[in-house]
């Protein structure tokens, strides 16, 4: 099956091994505005969408300077409030 059209969620050791950052860094970057937040799953557990770390990614391999990611972090977010 090809899941390259789906979306799904996706956990923190998917993320790091996707994105090629530690979990602290990870985190740094959502502190500054350069990746999406993740979403509350339960208690003790959080994802993101894989559509969004992949628009990221891309983001990454362009080049996009800090400015550009920060802006692509707050379309992905307003997209979140927008179907909620």
């Amino acid at each position: 099956m090809n899941q390259s059209n789906q979306t799904y969620i996706i956990r923190k050791p998917e993320v790091i091994k996707l994105l090629g950052l530690s979990r602290t860094t990870i985190y740094y970057r959502v502190k500054d505005g350069l990746l999406p937040p993740p979403f509350p799953l339960g208690a003790n557990s959080v994802g993101w969408l894989n559509t969004e770390i992949s628009r990221i990614q891309a983001a990454i391999v362009a080049g996009s300077s800090t400015s550009e990611m920060q802006s692509l972090v707050c379309e992905i977010v307003a997209q979140r409030k927008a179907v909620a």
